[in-house]
């Protein structure tokens, strides 16, 4: 089964591909980052990917790859040909291609972060509406079985404060390193 479409060219292989559809000039000029060249279908294949264009960084080899899911929380990948080295495309570096490829990418660690501020205020919300509803109507509102109200637990906040500075920290040196 081949597939056909207007919008990308059968090849038999990748090496096909670099060697016959990839101008000398851009082999030359390849470098770390990928590089969109095409969108390619091979045999078998029911559609078609992007191919990017890139020189390894872990043994010099220029090849083209297709992105190639998931590694790291989510994050794409291509390969090298020759060593089958992985460069994870993270989706702040990469957003170009999750785009191109219409691939949701994983939330970023700001988006973590607001979505964990998002939900601290949602359970402060919850409480405050509890303790309205308990004032109002002389009832107890219990969640799981738990005063929403009044639950204290001095070694869970420790925990979860130490848990969200170590979230902060390893954000932060991801941030610094990718």
């Amino acid at each position: 089964m081949v597939h056909e479409c207007s919008d990308c060219t059968f090849v038999a292989d990748a090496g096909n591909l670099l060697t016959y559809f990839v101008p000398r000039e851009k082999r030359d000029s390849a470098g770390n980052k990928p590089v969109f060249v095409g969108k390619f279908t091979m045999t078998d294949w029911a559609g078609h990917s992007g191919f990017y264009l890139f020189k390894c960084p872990d043994c010099g080899d220029v090849c083209v790859d297709y992105p190639h899911g998931y590694r790291d929380n989510g994050c794409l990948y291509i390969r090298c040909g020759r060593c089958r080295f992985e460069i994870i495309l993270s989706p702040g570096k990469y957003k170009d291609i999750y785009r191109r490829e219409q691939v949701v990418s994983p939330p970023t660690v700001l988006q973590e972060l607001r979505g964990l501020w998002k939900a601290r205020k949602q359970i402060k919300d919850l409480r405050r509406t509890a303790g309205e509803i308990e004032d109002k109507h002389g009832v107890k509102v219990l969640v799981s079985g738990e005063d929403i109200r009044n639950v204290s637990n001095p070694v869970g906040n420790v925990q979860a404060v130490g848990l969200f500075l170590l979230f902060v920290v390893t954000a932060l040196i991801f941030i610094f390193l990718v």
